[in-house]
């Protein structure tokens, strides 16, 4: 156990569960603005190909895909790098110890002081994060379009033994396929979206604590990290066996042969069989 928050394993597991319940909401309030998006591209898809046999670009959406993400990750991380801030608070307020009360007092006044490096390192995050992933979605969504048409004109053209079908004939049942996929994309995309800027959030404010308690002199007091596989349906192996690892925080957790510095994240080269549909926690004491 680490020396910032004084929580038994069983409290941990139940932070864990809480902060999943948390995420749903906001992977809800994402999937929805993605799929008014997708919608709009479908019908517009629809209206350019049906009069001039073009497919349109996918990029043309970028602006508005990159508010969604933004305005999201914003959100996510503001409240989710504030969890040891909420959790100190808790524990000032019903601990019975004075010694560890004072503690977690001095401990919460240097967190409280922290607030502005914390928003900055979020900020500088979140453009990397939604500039590269818009992208990926992007071109997605453009592959989505090409292929999507062409085996569109070959079943048609099949079914008029040979001939070329009308721009209207393929517009009408490419539009209803693109819907169907990019509705089947928008709960991946969410779940995975804010499953990331969860645990970003969460790593960086307390990053950033420990950083500050050392240039306090309070250096002696370390926070840990532990790994928390949530018992939801199917778990992969891997993450199962990675329930209750403990780590120091700027060391990596092992997931199979992968390091990974929270649930879900890439940056050390974890594949996305690790990191998609991942509804694993990290709790920071």
């Amino acid at each position: 156990m680490g020396d910032i928050l004084k929580i038994s394993v069983d409290q941990q597991e139940d932070l864990a569960e809480q902060y999943r319940k948390e995420r749903d909401g906001y992977e809800e309030e994402l999937a929805l603005a993605l799929l008014l998006l997708f919608k709009r591209i479908g019908t517009d898809f629809h209206k350019v190909y049906k009069e001039s046999g073009i497919i349109i670009k996918a990029h043309l959406y970028e602006d508005q895909l990159i508010k969604i993400l933004t305005d999201s990750y914003i959100e996510v991380m503001n409240h989710f790098s504030a969890t040891m801030e909420r959790n100190l608070k808790i524990q000032i307020e019903k601990t019975k110890s004075k010694e560890t009360r004072q503690r977690s007092a001095l401990i919460l006044a240097v967190l409280l002081n922290s607030r502005g490096k914390i928003r900055a390192r979020s900020e500088a995050f979140i453009i990397h994060q939604v500039s590269t992933h818009s992208e990926l979605i992007l071109n997605t969504t453009q592959n989505v379009l090409d292929k999507t048409v062409a085996d569109t004109i070959i079943e048609l053209s099949e079914e008029l033994d040979g001939e070329i079908p009308n721009r209207g004939s393929v517009a009408d049942k490419s539009s209803d396929e693109i819907n169907k996929k990019n509705k089947d994309r928008v709960g991946t995309i969410s779940e995975t979206e804010v499953g990331q800027a969860s645990a970003k959030g969460k790593q960086i404010e307390a990053e950033t604590l420990q950083e500050d308690l050392a240039s306090e002199d309070l250096n002696q007091l370390m926070i840990e990290k532990r790994w928390i596989s949530l018992i939801l349906g199917d778990r992969r192996e891997s993450h199962l066996l990675a329930h209750g690892q403990i780590r120091e925080l700027n060391e990596p957790f092992w997931i199979d042969n992968y390091q990974m510095m929270t649930p879900r994240d890439g940056s050390l080269g974890a594949p996305l069989g690790e990191i998609i549909n991942c509804k694993c926690e990290s709790i920071y004491t």
